[in-house]
């Protein structure tokens, strides 16, 4: 990939650098997916559903400033996770919590609402519009829209309504995050225009919910298809008093060096290249 990065976030930082393109990029962790997991090691959650929070931390901080270019399509780092565990036993809102936190601190983020209709998440796409600069393998400075949202929803009940197709046809369309246009009118609230739509969502639920709300004609298709669903029954562990796992100074510090290189990834721009190991990966 190709990407500049604004002066200072490299300027006056101990920490490792990483050549890409010719660009230099300040970087604290070298993994900071693995930064991230250990950074929740307090917490009594399994690790798996930190993982994934942080995948979707990742993909919020990226969102359509990056991709995989297909030719006849592109592949964009949006996910639909789902956090699935049984009532009070594992904390699903705190754990989505964790991560969402940092990545309200990385500026030009945007956020969607818990609950809404899906003409007024279009609208709020919509009002999410911005371009993004970058380089391309030509080596010219070239310009794209893109609407990004991500969207953290405590208890998906309040947000997916599985009876509505429109909002299921909806959702399934905005995963696709294709660099089109959608269009939406109506005589009566008028038409709607999104750019580059790109929605990115993490939610939390019960298998209870699940059994009520997702027949089985929905499994294996359709949304259900598009949806990582993440499943954890028990506590990793036992934690009485969080603040005893790790020293407050050594948290801030922590919190802060994972806020730092969130926002260095967020000012990635540009398509990716496939390495032949991960090709060879990906056929296996």
């Amino acid at each position: 990939f190709r990407g500049g990065f604004p002066p200072h976030l490299c300027r006056g930082v101990t920490a490792k650098r990483c050549q890409h393109e010719g660009f230099t990029v300040a970087r604290l962790f070298p993994n900071w997916l693995q930064a991230y997991v250990d950074f929740a090691k307090d917490s009594e959650a399994p690790a798996k559903f930190h993982f994934w929070s942080g995948v979707s931390v990742l993909a919020g901080a990226l969102r359509r400033r990056v991709w995989l270019d297909m030719h006849k399509f592109q592949w964009t780092p949006n996910f639909y996770i789902i956090l699935v565990a049984p009532a009070g036993v594992v904390q699903k809102s705190t754990t989505m919590g964790v991560g969402l936190r940092l990545l309200e601190k990385v500026p030009g983020i945007h956020f969607g609402p818990e609950s809404m209709t899906w003409q007024a998440l279009a609208q709020s796409l919509s009002l999410a519009a911005e371009y993004c600069e970058y380089v391309d393998f030509d080596g010219l400075l070239k310009r794209t829209p893109m609407s990004c949202l991500t969207i953290g929803i405590g208890e998906l009940g309040t947000f997916l309504r599985t009876d509505d197709d429109q909002l299921l046809s909806f959702l399934i369309r905005m995963w696709d995050g294709q660099a089109d246009k959608f269009r939406h009118e109506t005589k009566s609230s008028g038409n709607i225009e999104v750019d580059h739509p790109w929605l990115n969502l993490i939610a939390a639920t019960t298998p209870a919910w699940l059994r009520a709300n997702f027949p089985e004609t929905m499994v294996g298709g359709g949304l259900t298809s598009r949806v990582v669903f993440v499943y954890g029954d028990k506590k990793r562990q036992l934690v009485p008093y969080p603040d005893e796992v790790i020293p407050h100074a050594d948290y801030r510090r922590l919190e802060a060096d994972l806020i730092a290189d969130l926002t260095a990834i967020s000012q990635l721009a540009g398509p990716y290249i496939l390495s032949s190991q991960a090709r060879g990966w990906g056929r296996d």
